[in-house]
């Protein structure tokens, strides 16, 4: 006679415990949705950044999946310390210049070749001093990632691209029909990179050398207009210094990089005490420039940039 009222009992235990439970659920709901965020509109890219993407990069990759990187000396702090490729180069490329700049700068260059080689009449009446240029900085570009002491996009490929880049660089001395053909295939070549389509490239085959990778007076060019159009146009206040301070930053590893390329055995007068001298106070100032832009911190970046600019102008009077 007692079970009923037990049954009763319980029956209304579960309907009190209920209503409470799904009360619980719907603030709990509530309170999600008010934490959510807003989502941001979809931005809307120029057509020439989405052409430099793949639309799926997973039907592009091919090959074994590549081991998890490991840190290295310079970014423990510990110089003992092992690194994680062969050491077959003495000089420590990362403490001048670091993989996303050298990645951020091909991919410009990219971009900027477009509008040189937009047609045979644009390539004739000047763009080919400018692919000359890019053509070799690309070189450059990749003859350092080739000898990177870190592990780097394109690092496996990159002796052949350098080879590649400088061939057109050298033969971008002169505007012809060749000339344009072979430029706008380096271009194409270059965008199927940043896209992730690797062509199996030829064996490299530029003499060792830091001169046959790169005329000194093309990239003392890009050096020039790099100091005046990118770093000095952005020092003018501290207020525009702090807005452009990654393209200040950006543009000082690489004029630090190119010091250093230009001192090398191979070219004409790298032995000269003040060329070094001056190539070295040019590389020791960018470098400061570099650091400063990093924090950043404008009086500091300001003395900098007068050290890069007088290095330069030495430079340029003397060995240009």
């Amino acid at each position: 006679m007692l079970y009923p009222c037990f049954q009763q009992v319980s029956d209304l235990a579960c309907w009190a415990v209920l209503p409470a439970s799904l009360w619980i659920l719907g603030a709990t709901v509530v309170v999600a949705d008010r934490s959510a965020p807003p989502r941001a509109p979809r931005p809307l890219w120029p057509q020439e950044v989405v052409d430099t993407f793949f639309v799926d990069a997973r039907t592009q990759l091919v090959g074994k999946r590549p081991e998890k990187r490991r840190t290295s000396a310079a970014e423990t702090g510990n110089p003992t310390a092992p690194s994680h490729r062969p050491q077959d180069h003495v000089f420590a490329w990362s403490q001048l210049v670091d993989g996303d700049t050298l990645e951020t700068e091909i991919k410009r260059i990219a971009l900027r070749l477009r509008t040189d080689l937009k047609s045979p009449a644009t390539f004739q009446s000047g763009g080919f001093k400018q692919c000359r240029r890019e053509f070799s900085m690309l070189a450059v570009l990749f003859a350092v990632i080739d000898q990177f002491d870190q592990d780097v996009r394109w690092q496996r490929d990159a002796a052949a691209l350098r080879d590649k880049f400088a061939q057109s660089g050298f033969h971008c001395k002169v505007a012809s029909e060749d000339t344009y053909a072979e430029a706008k295939n380096r271009r194409d070549l270059l965008v199927d990179l940043l896209r992730g389509n690797h062509h199996r490239l030829l064996k490299p085959d530029t003499p060792e050398g830091a001169s046959q990778v790169a005329d000194r007076s093309v990239l003392m060019q890009w050096m020039e207009r790099s100091q005046k159009e990118r770093i000095s146009v952005n020092m003018g206040n501290s207020s525009l210094f702090r807005r452009q301070a990654a393209t200040v930053g950006h543009e000082a590893q690489l004029l630090a990089m190119l010091a250093e390329w230009i001192s090398r055995p191979g070219y004409e007068y790298w032995d000269d005490d003040p060329y070094s001298r001056q190539t070295h106070q040019l590389r020791s100032a960018a470098t400061e420039l570099n650091a400063a832009s990093q924090v950043p911190d404008y009086g500091r970046a300001r003395r900098a940039a007068g050290r890069v600019g007088q290095a330069c102008s030495n430079c340029h009077e003397d060995y240009r």
